[in-house]
C-alpha cells in the first residue's frame, strides 16, 4: 500500500467483505463486533490527507492523543539518541525504541504500544499496535503517525518511511457508522449479516428514522449525519494540526 491513508481505506474495504471473522454478541449494549488477521504492513510513504472532522471526531482528539502516548520528556530523549547515534556513526543498524501509552487506563494496556527507528536499509519508523480499532479510532492513529514522521523527516533529513505490526484489528457495528456517514449518500453493507444487521438497526432507526437516541455515541452520530448531509463538516483537523500540536508539546 503507497501510504498510511491508503491503508486506512484498503482496510476498512476488507471488513466490509469479510464473513465469518468473529461477528459476536459481546458488550452490555449487544453491539456486534468484526476482527481481522494479524497484519505486518510496509508503507513506503505517511502522506494522508484525511482529516478528524471527516469521520466524527472534533480537534480536541488531537491534544488528548499525544498526551495519552507521547512523553514530552521520553520523546525528546529518544530524538536526541537518534540524532547523537547518527552523528557519531552515520547510520542506525537496529531500532531505537520508544515506549508508548504510559497514560493507558485500558485494562488490556495500550493500544499504540511504542515505536522504533532506524536508518538501516532506510529510514524506517516501525509502530507496534496491540490493537487497532476501525474506522474511527485508527484514522486518529494514522495521523499522530504521519505527524510524527514529519517531525522526524524535519530533524533528521530524509523521508521516512513505515512499518506497521498490528496484532488486532477491529471493528463494532455501532462505530461501523460512522464510516457510513463518511461514506454517504454512498450505500454501504457488510457480507458478514450479523454484523451488517446490528450496524443497520441503528442507521435506519435514529439515523435517518426519527427514535431518539439514548446514548452520547449515537446522539453524536446523529450530529454528525445531519451536518454532513447539511455540507457543513469542515476538514480542518489534518497532519497539519498534528504536526503543530506535536511539536508545541514536545519543544
Amino acid at each position: 500500500m503507497e501510504n498510511l491513508e491508503q491503508v486506512w481505506i484498503n482496510i476498512n474495504k476488507e471488513f466490509i467483505k469479510t464473513e465469518g471473522s468473529g461477528a459476536y454478541k459481546k458488550d452490555k449494549r449487544g453491539g456486534a463486533f468484526l476482527h481481522l488477521s494479524s497484519r505486518m504492513i510496509e508503507v513506503p510513504s505517511s502522506k494522508i490527507n484525511l482529516c478528524l472532522e471527516e469521520i466524527g471526531y472534533s480537534d480536541k482528539k488531537i491534544l488528548h492523543l499525544i498526551r495519552t502516548y507521547i512523553d514530552p520528556q521520553l520523546f525528546k530523549e529518544w530524538v536526541y539518541k537518534i540524532s547523537q547515534t547518527l552523528l557519531k556513526f552515520g547510520v542506525i543498524e537496529s531500532d531505537y525504541f520508544l515506549n508508548t501509552g504510559y497514560k493507558s487506563k485500558h485494562g488490556h494496556g495500550p493500544c499504540l504500544i511504542g515505536m522504533g527507528f532506524k536508518t538501516v536499509p532506510l529510514n524506517r519508523l516501525t509502530i507496534y499496535f496491540r490493537s487497532l480499532e476501525f474506522p474511527q479510532k485508527s484514522l486518529a492513529d494514522f495521523l499522530l503517525i504521519s505527524a510524527i514522521c514529519r517531525y522526524l523527516e524535519g530533524k533528521f533529513g530524509d523521508k521516512v518511511e513505515i512499518l506497521l505490526f498490528i496484532s488486532d484489528l477491529w471493528m463494532k457495528a455501532t462505530i461501523a457508522r460512522f464510516y457510513l456517514i463518511y461514506k454517504y449518500p454512498e450505500d454501504i453493507e457488510y457480507s458478514d449479516e450479523v454484523f451488517n444487521k446490528d450496524v443497520q438497526k441503528g442507521w435506519n432507526s435514529y439515523i435517518l428514522g426519527d427514535k431518539e437516541p439514548s446514548f452520547s455515541k449515537y446522539k453524536s452520530q446523529v450530529k454528525f449525519f445531519n451536518a454532513k448531509r447539511a455540507g457543513l463538516v469542515k476538514p480542518v483537523s489534518g497532519v497539519d494540526r498534528f504536526y503543530e500540536t506535536l511539536v508545541k508539546e514536545v519543544k
